[in-house]
């Protein structure tokens, strides 16, 4: 899992977070809590469709990466021999993230031009001291 910033505590004792995009590309995932968290908080998900995240990794926010199933390597995971995990597929994976970073910076720009617009109204409230000590 890949988190932009890590979690702040507020003064509520709730979690905020800075990223807006979580990326869990695992393998195999029994519950995945940081996913159903991320995703109650409003944080775009990209993660692997294979595991226990499929059961609540749905929605706009959600952005399954296609897997497929291969055998765990021998000695890879403890009791593991003859099961099967879910293999990302990082081509595949390079959409949502590419997607994700587009929308996010189409509104970043939407932004910037608002407040460039604004700028004379914007400059107009801020007030500017040449003497004030750096």
């Amino acid at each position: 899992m890949f988190l932009a910033a890590a979690a702040q505590p507020t003064s509520a004792g709730a979690k905020s977070l800075g990223p807006r995009e979580e990326i869990s590309l695992q393998r195999s995932e029994v519950f995945g809590r940081g996913t159903a968290e991320s995703l109650q908080l409003g944080v775009d998900v990209i993660a692997t469709a294979y595991g226990g995240n499929t059961d609540f990794c749905s929605g706009p926010l959600a952005h399954p990466v296609r897997c497929r199933e291969v055998p765990i390597p021998r000695g890879a995971y403890p009791s593991a021999d003859g099961h099967v995990w879910g293999e990302p597929d990082l081509e595949h994976a390079a959409e949502p993230i590419q997607q994700v970073a587009a929308r996010r910076l189409a509104g970043y720009r939407e932004r910037l031009e608002e407040l460039w617009a604004r700028r004379q109204e914007l400059a107009g409230r801020l007030k500017w001291r040449a003497d004030t000590p750096a």
